[in-house]
């Protein structure tokens, strides 16, 4: 089976968390992308990189940001693949733009969780939801999005 990789970036403003969001260019059936759909930064494995270098060289190329790999999150099923998920923090503030910059931006995790199924990749949503479950409730911001427990 084939290995694709996705990643998870948070970051906190204003007691809000956020996630940061690409949107896709174009329709693939393989994948079950969609244009215009939000997802998190994702793509394949190239031959001989580790999956930890793929979801940086994927979050450069799609969002034009530097990020290191922090979390394996897990291996989620995705058609005739399978994604290895990261969680991943920023290294730079500074944006790059390349050829396969998806429009990115910070949304709320509430606002993207609560949105209606056609407008999110499912398994941006899988994803995002195991990061939420492994992350620690150290931010004021998580523990707003979920007041009765120490984890999700």
């Amino acid at each position: 089976m084939a290995h694709g990789v996705a990643g998870v970036l948070f970051r906190e403003i204003q007691g809000i968390l956020e996630v940061l969001v690409v949107e896709e260019d174009r329709d693939d059936e393989r994948t079950g992308k969609k244009k215009g759909m939000l997802s998190i930064p994702a793509g394949w494995i190239n031959e001989g990189e580790e999956p930890e270098e793929a979801i940086c060289r994927e979050f450069l190329e799609e969002s034009g940001r530097e990020v290191q790999a922090t979390g394996f999150l897990g291996e989620f099923p995705v058609r005739a693949f399978s994604a290895l998920a990261f969680r991943v923090n920023l290294l730079s503030d500074e944006v790059q733009r390349t050829s396969e910059y998806l429009n990115p931006r910070w949304i709320p995790c509430e606002e993207l969780l609560a949105m209606e199924v056609g407008k999110v990749r499912p398994i941006a949503l899988d994803i995002l939801w195991q990061a939420l479950r492994t992350t620690q409730a150290e931010t004021p911001a998580f523990q707003l999005m979920f007041p009765y427990s120490s984890h999700v």
